[in-house]
């Protein structure tokens, strides 16, 4: 009885933040809220990278420190001082840098009342689900044998979009991603790979 009570309660909540989102989405011209979730399912594919590589590194290797520099300024020197009575904590480090993104890069959609619907686009599009599908089996795989080397974020990024079996098999994302799998890129007008 309890199990079906939580799934219940698990669907309200999703049914509330869907219709939360989709009056949030009228408050917004369509093409901005599209670019501001597609902005948003990037830096959700660099937290994850941030993530992934946090959760088995710590201090941070060079290769994040750099990265996170880069493009989030000023995060690590801010984030240094509040973390050190969180020293075992590693959640609190990509906790804290998605907090800092949304202040950061999406103050105005806060503001203005539409981030909830900026938000849930993002986690509509395939890429996202990709980067928890890759996130899931790289910390697998990290946890039977470390990489010799940390992959940059260009090379999670791409391996992300090459991520074709998602986890959440059966879903139309999962056969979207499937599908994908059959696509010559060099007949969608890309670069052959080298």
């Amino acid at each position: 009885m309890a199990n079906r009570d939580l799934e219940k309660l698990v669907f309200q909540v999703r049914l509330g933040s869907k219709q939360k989102a989709l009056q949030q989405a009228l408050l917004i011209p369509w093409r901005r809220l599209l670019e501001a979730a597609s902005a948003y399912t990037e830096w959700h594919i660099f937290v994850l990278w941030v993530r992934a590589i946090a959760e088995f590194e710590e201090p941070l290797p060079d290769i994040v420190r750099a990265a996170l520099g880069a493009r989030c300024p000023g995060f690590l020197d801010d984030e240094v001082p509040r973390r050190q009575g969180y020293l075992h904590d590693q959640s609190f480090l990509w906790h804290s840098l998605e907090e800092w993104i949304v202040v950061h890069h999406f103050a105005e959609a806060n503001s203005q009342g539409w981030f909830d619907a900026a938000m849930f686009y993002a986690y509509k599009d395939l890429r996202t689900e990709q980067a928890w599908s890759l996130w899931e089996r790289t910390k697998e795989a990290w946890h039977r044998e470390r990489p010799s080397r940390w992959p940059s974020f260009e090379e999670w990024t791409a391996q992300v979009i090459a991520t074709h079996a998602l986890t959440e098999s059966g879903s139309d994302k999962a056969r979207a991603g499937q599908q994908l799998a059959n696509v010559d890129p060099c007949a969608c007008g890309a670069p052959p790979p080298n």
